[in-house]
């Protein structure tokens, strides 16, 4: 399923209206045709939106946006900072939803990638200090929650 269809098909999961869905899609189409499909700003736009819909309770389409904008900074030269902020904000979502361990890979990866920026740099992480310890705490409290989810099994 190309990247168009799947974001169609969150829109049918979320509910939409046929011209919510139409907006929505001319909106990232032509975010895509001004600035092409792998220019750093589409991944933020679907991360806003993402964050938009997940504020309104459309958890599924929130999913596939931040999912698709993980995806989009993977394959983008020198997105670190982008792609930790992102990992951060993927992880908030699956910590709020419950899904532990889920949100855990996501806090995980950002605070590997952060740590590794660090070192090598020299200059210090790729975030702010408190995106960073929010993202320890988020990792932690996930761990926690996962262990006291265990043992009462």
């Amino acid at each position: 399923m190309d990247t168009e269809s799947r974001e169609l098909y969150a829109l049918n999961l979320a509910g939409f209206s046929e011209a919510q869905k139409l907006l929505a899609s001319r909106a990232l189409r032509k975010a895509r045709e001004v600035f092409g499909p792998h220019h750093p700003s589409i991944p933020q736009c679907l991360l806003k939106l993402a964050r938009h819909y997940e504020g309104q309770g459309h958890s599924p389409y929130a999913e596939i946006l931040f999912r698709l904008a993980v995806g989009l900074l993977e394959r983008l030269p020198n997105s670190q900072v982008e792609m930790v902020q992102t990992l951060i904000a993927v992880g908030r979502f699956y910590y709020a939803q419950g899904r532990y361990s889920a949100a855990q890979v996501y806090f995980t990866r950002a605070i590997t990638m952060d740590e590794e920026a660090f070192w090598e740099s020299q200059k210090g992480g790729l975030v702010n200090l408190t995106e960073l310890a929010q993202a320890y705490v988020f990792h932690k409290a996930c761990a926690d929650r996962m262990c006291r989810r265990d043992s009462t099994r």
